[in-house]
């Protein structure tokens, strides 16, 4: 199981390095995180890794959002090279919006934290999120060979999941587009 987690966490991880999750401004950023940050985040130190991410602007400051090769929620100044854990053991999907991260702590359920990693609250769960096997031709719940992807727009997170490709599989699989309205914590369904 272990090593099943960890194929998904880099499947998942190469996939969100090519698409990213984008900060207001729309920009697309990839980063690798090391050590620890000293500017008032009480957390931990990451290990080292390439990582997806996801930056915000927030009082003036870039901040970016990752899951590191322990499968930790960090935080950094965008200018830095250290950060801070601040959630341990989570899934996937990190995305800054405003002075709250938003990801998956595990496949059920949207979680947040602000930036300090104080206030851990769940926004919701994902039983909304529906992925299509094509070669199986039928939808289901998210498992531990979906990837789901996260990018800030103005005022939601728009969710990109899709099945991964197994061996053997002849067909690709479609995305489907999920967009949880931050000021509601609704989840719902969307064409892109």
């Amino acid at each position: 199981m272990k090593f099943r987690k960890m194929f998904f966490i880099c499947l998942s991880a190469l996939l969100i390095l090519t698409t990213g999750c984008s900060a207001p401004n729309g920009e697309d950023v990839v980063s690798s995180g090391t050590g620890s940050l000293a500017e008032n985040l009480p957390s931990e130190s990451s290990s080292s890794a390439t990582q997806a991410s996801s930056k915000a602007s927030s009082d003036n400051n870039d901040w970016i959002a990752y899951i590191d090769d322990e499968h930790n929620l960090c935080i950094k100044k965008n200018d830095d090279a250290n950060g801070n854990i601040i959630v341990k053991d989570v899934a996937e999907a990190p995305c800054v919006a405003g002075e709250w991260v938003y990801y998956l702590p595990n496949l059920d359920e949207i979680d947040k934290v602000k930036l300090d990693g104080s206030q851990i609250t769940k926004v919701c769960d994902t039983d909304a999120f529906q992925v299509y096997n094509a070669n199986l031709d039928i939808y289901h719940e998210i498992n531990g060979s979906t990837s789901v992807t996260a990018e800030y727009k103005d005022g939601y997170i728009l969710y990109t999941c899709f099945q991964l490709k197994e061996a053997g599989d002849e067909k690709s699989n479609p995305p489907s587009y999920y967009k949880l309205g931050l000021s509601q914590n609704t989840l719902k369904q969307v064409e892109n």
